[in-house]
């Protein structure tokens, strides 16, 4: 009987390691779920790539659309320095033929006209590629010029310019004009 439990017993125990052996070297279903990990991983990065590009995508535009704007305000004031400069006597104001703070705005001046293009849209002068725009004057003092003969003033000028309502510039020029002749 001693004999005979020993051989069940060693039997059971290589029963065992041999289903354990057959279960360890079964690596079948190891490479899916591996080869499935690898996957979710991946799409997780991916994802997040995707997310940063997009976002990196808005930045770029935003950036590009504030510089075309600052650069388009920068320009339109000295579209008022331009406009200013072709003027024999000194204006008070931008256009005259308009009351109130009216007087003091130009969109587009048109080229040789002095007064306010009513119909202007910001799209037709290849200037601001669609955005609107406009720069605003406004006389601050006079005061005699040194060296000069007595009706010989220097005029200075405050030019505001604005482009798609956002960006706003504002500076000082002067222009000497013979008065009283």
């Amino acid at each position: 009987m001693g004999k005979r439990l020993f051989m069940t017993i060693s039997s059971l125990t290589l029963g065992r390691c041999n289903m354990m052996n057959t279960v360890m070297k079964n690596e079948n279903g190891f490479a899916l779920i591996a080869g499935l990990m690898l996957l979710i991983v991946l799409t997780v990065i991916g994802a997040f790539a995707t997310r940063s590009s997009v976002i990196e995508l808005q930045i770029a535009g935003n950036e590009r659309l504030a510089t075309q704007e600052f650069l388009l305000a920068d320009g339109v004031w000295q579209l008022g320095g331009v406009w200013l400069e072709k003027k024999r006597f000194a204006p008070d104001s931008a256009n005259p033929n308009k009351s109130g703070d009216d007087r003091k705005f130009v969109r587009n001046y048109g080229g040789d006209k002095d007064m306010l293009n009513e119909e202007f849209d910001g799209n037709n002068d290849g200037l601001s590629q669609g955005l609107p725009y406009y720069y605003r004057l406004k006389r601050l003092k006079d005061e005699r010029v040194e060296g000069y003969e007595d009706n010989y003033k220097d005029f200075y000028y405050r030019v505001d310019s604005n482009a798609n309502k956002r960006v706003d510039i504002s500076t000082r020029i002067t222009k000497i004009y013979k008065v009283g002749y």
